[in-house]
């Protein structure tokens, strides 16, 4: 009898053990894949890795339904104390989850958020990516200073993002927001760029603002409420000196005051807007909500700043890969 018990309990064990083994192979084949896949994009896991120009990106399954955000630490002259507070200042204003992040010399930010609703279905999709990326040449506070410049193609949920994402956020903070738009009926007590009445309101509340920040300067800014404003479809105001003079004026100084500065648009192109230093902004993110594939190129220099293409290939992975520190570029991939 004993002979047999423990005989039975050796099975035991030894099926124990080996479901443990199986299963550190399973993660470890799975990590290891993704690490592959990563490199394959460019991502430096590898300890003799190239500059992955000519590499193609493989696909990458991730099945965690979480809200989740990974970091990839910049790291060029930032102290971890800084990039804590970055990491701080996201989780704050996209309200998502910092679940794991690794330091690397070379990449930026990576984020994947999975808790938005389809804006066509209506229902909430799988996996959806965002990509939040630093420009890393100018030191910001980012735990004071949360302006950003979100791109995002036409029909790819640049609106529904914003409704969700940051703006919901913010009215959880408890920021006044006041928001002016092409299209009014997109968004709550917005102002429209095309209705002349619209444009004169809100063009009186940025001179008020300014005068009133002007008059506060006196006494501090550090118990006075946030107040956030959003330019979506920001390049119908391009042309318009009285916007334009105000967002550059706050994108520069508006950490210091409360202000935040949100800005949309279907394009990235400096070009478009000629007027407005979207390359001044900190925080930039391109979203992407349909079955095509949107790409979007970075290059941080006061000459260009985005450029756009749609791809119909399904990709593995977003990511950001920098291949230089000053004038780095910059690529944001998306999956389906």
């Amino acid at each position: 009898m004993d002979t047999l018990l423990s005989i039975v309990m050796a099975v035991i064990a030894g099926l124990v053990f080996l479901a443990l083994a199986l299963w550190l192979y399973t993660s470890n084949k799975k990590n290891r894949k993704i690490k592959d896949a990563l490199f394959q994009l460019g991502m430096g896991y590898k300890r003799f890795n190239t500059d992955g120009v000519n590499q193609t990106p493989q696909e990458i399954d991730f099945k965690n339904r979480k809200k989740e955000l990974t970091f990839k630490k910049f790291n060029y002259g930032f102290s971890t104390l800084d990039f804590y507070k970055k990491q701080q200042a996201i989780e704050e204003l996209f309200g998502v989850e910092i679940v794991d992040f690794e330091r690397v010399n070379q990449f930026k930010v990576i984020g994947r958020k999975a808790d938005f609703k389809s804006p066509v279905t209506k229902e909430p999709k799988e996996r959806t990516d965002v990509l939040i990326g630093f420009d890393g040449i100018k030191k910001h506070s980012f735990d004071e200073n949360r302006s950003a410049f979100i791109f995002a193609p036409s029909g790819t949920g640049k609106t529904h993002f914003l409704k969700n994402g940051p703006i919901k956020q913010l009215k959880k903070m408890g920021a006044k927001i006041h928001i002016i738009t092409s299209k009014k009926s997109d968004f709550e007590n917005a102002y429209s760029y095309h209705n002349p009445k619209d444009l004169e309101h809100f063009k009186q509340i940025l001179k008020d603002t300014e005068e009133e920040r002007l008059q506060w300067e006196e006494i501090g800014f550090r118990n006075k409420k946030h107040i956030v404003f959003v330019f979506d479809e920001v390049q119908e105001a391009n042309d318009d000196k009285e916007i334009t003079s105000v967002i550059k004026s706050w994108v520069r100084v508006g950490r210091s005051q409360n202000i935040w500065v949100i800005l949309a648009s279907q394009s990235g192109t400096v070009a478009s807007l000629r007027n407005i230093e979207v390359n001044l902004i900190p925080i930039k993110i391109a979203v992407r909500y349909t079955e095509s594939v949107a790409f979007a190129e970075t290059i941080f220099t006061p000459e260009l700043a985005f450029k756009s293409h749609h791809i119909k290939q399904p990709m593995g992975y977003g990511y950001i890969k920098t291949s230089s520190y000053v004038g780095g570029k910059v690529r944001f991939y998306y999956e389906p």
